[in-house]
């Protein structure tokens, strides 16, 4: 990080440097009066609703956290008895097997479909019941335009009095798997983000980043450029696109387990925009106040906005 001095909230003077009009320090380099969320969180404090005001990098700026002010942190809220019922019916889903409903003592995998050993992998003498299959597998086909569905499949096989029989194929859906596009422009000494308005659920009418579903027989550089091109009307080369990282949060997509590979653009100059496909409404919009949190983006798309900015300015400073 080149060696600036910058000024901070409460007129101190600090060094640091601005990036997208957020103050950025470097690892072990931030000033008193500033904490993460992690931190807060050991000192009984929350964010309380304020907006990020900094954060710190490492690992080549590939690795950041947000900071906080500490003045304006609240205290966090003491867990109420509904609260913790709650927390425990959830820990207590997470224990119980999907097909046969015991609650084992330990957290069952996702990779088996939450279900215990003995449901998971059937003895050879054990029938499989019609409940017992329609409960555990399901077939999930792909086509031309169905969106690629990454699976966990094992085969039960089990004998019965009269004759051995096969189980058919069991397929649980685990994994979605979408591609995003950040298209990025510099216009009179300000970065500007192309961003598309939501016009289905989920966060429907909030902003979002270009991108949907990776099709069968493509790659997820060739889904972002197509995705790019039918949801803003803006055609940019797939071999154009730099990755900027795989996002694969559990809990980024309220629809389930959706992992994402998400692209960089970086255009000489802004491009009008025409929103299509599931697009309700398409343009551009000033990178710090869309980091700022004065434009509500869905998922994690403000993450990966930040990840690819990180990216597009080593990229410029490469080239000058």
């Amino acid at each position: 990080m080149a060696a600036e001095v910058v000024r901070l909230w409460d007129g101190r003077h600090w060094p640091g440097r601005r990036r997208g009009g957020l103050l950025v320090f470097p690892f072990r380099g931030a000033p008193a009066g500033l904490a993460t969320r992690r931190q807060l969180r050991a000192a009984g404090l929350r964010p309380g609703g304020q907006d990020i005001t900094a954060v710190i990098e490492w690992r080549r700026g590939r690795a950041w956290a947000g900071l906080y002010r500490v003045d304006l942190a609240r205290p966090v809220r003491p867990l109420t008895a509904a609260k913790r019922a709650a927390i425990d019916a959830a820990l207590t889903t997470r224990r119980t097997c999907r097909v046969c409903g015991t609650d084992v003592g330990y957290y069952l995998p996702r990779s088996t479909g939450r279900r215990c050993w003995d449901c998971d992998q059937p003895a050879g003498d054990t029938p499989v019941t019609p409940d017992l299959a329609a409960r555990t597998a399901k077939h999930v086909p792909a086509g031309p335009g169905r969106p690629i569905t990454l699976t966990n499949t094992q085969e039960v096989s089990m004998s019965t009095d009269s004759a051995s029989t096969e189980a058919a194929e069991a397929a649980e859906a685990l994994v979605t798997y979408t591609a995003d596009a950040v298209v990025l422009a510099y216009d009179l000494g300000a970065w500007r983000v192309l961003l598309v308005q939501r016009g289905w659920p989920p966060y429907q009418g909030q902003l979002a980043l270009p991108g949907g579903h990776v099709d069968e027989g493509e790659t997820s550089r060739r889904a972002a450029a197509r995705e790019l091109a039918e949801e803003t009307g803006i055609i940019v080369d797939a071999a154009a696109l730099h990755r900027v990282d795989v996002y694969d949060d559990v809990e980024r997509d309220p629809r389930g387990r959706v992992v994402t590979v998400a692209y960089l653009a970086v255009l000489p100059a802004m491009v009008s925009a025409t929103a299509g496909d599931d697009a309700a409404s398409a343009g551009w919009l000033d990178v710090t106040e869309v980091l700022l949190g004065r434009h509500g983006l869905a998922f994690d798309h403000r993450q990966i906005l930040f990840d690819a900015l990180v990216l597009a300015e080593h990229q410029v400073g490469q080239q000058r």
